[in-house]
């Protein structure tokens, strides 16, 4: 690259030594642990390359100059790119950096170079090559340095690489980790050595994805020295992804920087691989939700699923009228430790589905797992409660609502490290938690530790990032800040993805602080927060929430003189406090060897006039249980009848 460019200009003005020294020199490839892919970077400076020839050796990949500051193109990046993919070599390209003070230069320079390589699935992970500072300080260079990634990461929805060798980055960027946190992937340059000494912390504990060894290699196909290069894994490691959605008639597949049928034409997309992306199908016209196919296929019956992006990607989903879904007989289908094979009100059997996993996984899966709860603890034979019944057929259903006055809260774990002293936090996927704020920028803390996992961060709807917790140590106020967002009302929203990477523990997602507008809010009240919804058709209107977070609670104001509450037992079931204005009246234990709904009536009796009634997960189970979560499917509020009739019931739903 640039480094080499100049390195093989000093050797011509030298004198003879140097070049016979430097032709002369046979570099051995380092002996790298693990599987890894050969390849090589070039510019105009290697003149005319015989393709063919280089297609012959080890070489599998090339990276190719394209650009250099606002306005050059590389004589030969064209030409260089047909000649390599016509003998069957992957192929990259990289920016070569001009920092400047001026405020928009790194997105000019960012868009010169898109326009001129026109990123396809498949090729290398784009690359910023910054070797020089034009004068800015590491501040201002890392700022630069950042415009310029977020610019191709906002029009391609890929995070380019980085290229950059010891010396500079420890120097002239301070040896800053923070872009590693952003997962952008490194190429560090460290010649004649048997390992790279990798940069930022070796890259935040992530290390390098491609390895410049040496610039002086010998290609047949070249003349003269060339750069000599390892990409650690397999190609599909450090490639650009693809995500395809096929439309499906009746409904559409939304996602991040997709949404595909229903007329809506975002059907395709690329992706760093590795990104865990999450996917909704969403029915349309009164059509239902039936099941995934391609990739998505292991999630089955439930409407969101997460693929990792690897390759090409191909999901499609398929939707029906409810009279065309024919529901097989439950007692035909085998049932999974955990799953959520519930008898429906009327008695018929229902297809389950399974619930996003609480427990940790050694690498983010396609589809949510079942497994049990880290913490919960085992506690004596519980007392049968006379408050468990079966339902009656007869029980009132009514529309789906927006929650009629449901709150739910995440558990909280008290730190004194923390900003505010404790955090809050969840773990299943599809749970969720929205702040509002005010202005163009906003900073959200959270805690990185062994049992923290992913999560995906979206402003005014819009995905913007996906965060990984994991870390060897824990730490808190771990910063992620956004700019750059206009003026007025916003609105932060946190998604646990219910994945983790290989040795965590928990899959935790966590909010320490916030700070927008100037001031710290070290536990800013969320505008709504949710459990995790699980899709199952028995449920009233086709879903129900569940968490396993200790201290999570579920609470509900209304109106009545008693209150039920419909739930969840099964043998993944755990214990929950229930709690009315104020007071706790009984522990419930929703254990059982089958499962299947259950009632719990929560008060009667009760005065005229507002009341608070609380669910609150315990984290504790029966001996017996594989887990411990509380699920939760609607209320059922029974209130004083008016003169001359019966009383009166009504379901709140939880949306």
């Amino acid at each position: 690259m640039g480094w080499v460019e100049r390195r093989w200009k000093q050797v011509v003005f030298v004198g003879a030594l140097s070049t016979i020294v430097v032709s002369t020199i046979a570099v051995a490839a380092p002996a790298v642990a693990g599987p890894k892919v050969p390849g090589i970077d070039v510019s105009t400076y290697q003149g005319r390359i015989d393709w063919r020839a280089v297609a012959t050796t080890p070489v599998r990949f090339a990276v190719l100059r394209a650009t250099l500051g606002n306005h050059y193109r590389d004589g030969r990046y064209a030409r260089n790119v047909a000649g390599a993919q016509r003998n069957g070599l992957t192929v990259g390209a990289y920016h070569y950096a001009k920092p400047g003070p001026a405020r928009r230069d790194p997105r000019v320079e960012a868009d010169h170079f898109l326009d001129v390589i026109g990123l396809r699935a498949g090729d290398v992970i784009p690359v910023l090559d910054i070797e020089e500072t034009g004068g800015l300080d590491p501040r201002q260079l890392r700022t630069w340095a950042s415009a310029w990634l977020e610019r191709v990461h906002e029009r391609t929805g890929v995070r380019a690489m980085i290229y950059s060798g010891n010396s500079f980055w420890h120097g002239s960027m301070r040896n800053t980790a923070s872009l590693a946190k952003r997962d952008h992937p490194l190429w560090v340059a460290h010649w004649y050595v048997g390992a790279p000494d990798v940069p930022g912390r070796r890259w935040g504990g992530r290390g390098y994805t491609i390895w410049q060894w040496s610039a002086s290699g010998r290609i047949a196909g070249i003349e003269g020295p060339v750069d000599r290069d390892w990409m650690k894994g397999n190609l599909s490691r450090g490639t650009v992804a693809s995500i395809a959605v096929r439309p499906a008639e009746k409904g559409v597949v939304t996602g991040d920087r997709l949404a595909c049928g229903g007329g809506k034409t975002s059907c395709a997309r690329l992706g760093n691989p590795g990104d865990p992306i999450v996917l909704r199908a969403v029915p349309e016209g009164g059509a239902r939700f039936i099941r995934w196919t391609g990739d998505c296929e292991p999630a089955g019956e439930v409407p969101t699923c997460v693929v990792t992006a690897l390759g090409d990607t191909v999901v499609s989903a398929v939707f029906g009228r409810p009279s065309e879904v024919a529901v097989p007989d439950a007692r035909t289908i085998p049932e999974a430790p955990g799953s959520s094979n519930a008898t429906s009100r009327s008695g018929s059997p229902s297809t389950p589905t399974q619930e996003p996993s609480p427990a940790p996984a050694p690498a983010p899966a396609p589809a949510p797992e079942l497994t049990t709860a880290p913490e919960p603890t085992s506690t004596p034979e519980p007392t049968p409660i006379p408050e468990l019944m079966s339902v009656p057929e007869t029980e009132p259903r009514s529309p789906e609502g927006d929650g009629d006055g449901t709150r739910f809260t995440w558990s909280r774990e008290r730190v004194k490290s923390s900003i505010g002293g404790s955090y809050r936090w969840e773990r299943r996927g599809a749970a969720s938690i929205s702040f509002s704020f005010r202005g163009g920028s906003v900073t959200l803390f959270t805690v990185e530790g062994r049992r923290m996992g992913r999560a995906r961060l979206s402003v005014d709807g819009e995905p913007v990032k996906v965060i990984d917790g994991y870390a060897r140590r824990f730490r808190a106020g771990v910063r992620h800040r956004f700019t750059g967002l206009g003026g007025g009302p916003h609105r932060l929203t946190i998604t646990p993805l219910g994945s983790n990477r290989r040795g965590a523990t928990d899959r935790r997602v966590t909010v320490d602080a916030l700070r927008w507008g100037g001031r710290l809010r070290a536990d800013p009240e969320p505008e709504s927060v949710s459990w995790a919804r699980v899709h199952d058709p028995s449920a009233s209107e086709g879903g129900y929430v569940v968490s396993d977070a200790p201290g999570a609670q579920a609470s509900l104001r209304f109106s009545g003189t008693s209150l039920t509450l419909l739930t969840l037992r099964g043998p993944a079931r755990g214990q929950a406090e229930i709690v009315v204005d104020g007071r706790s009246v009984r522990t419930i234990d929703l254990y059982a060897p089958e499962h299947g709904f259950a009632s719990v009536r929560v008060a009667s009796g009760l005065a005229e006039g507002p009341h608070t009634a609380k669910v609150v997960v315990l984290g504790t189970r029966h001996r017996a249980s594989e887990g411990s979560g509380v699920a939760i499917d609607r209320w059922v509020v029974t209130y004083r009848p008016e003169r001359g009739r019966g009383a009166n019931a009504g379901a709140l739903l939880l949306g």
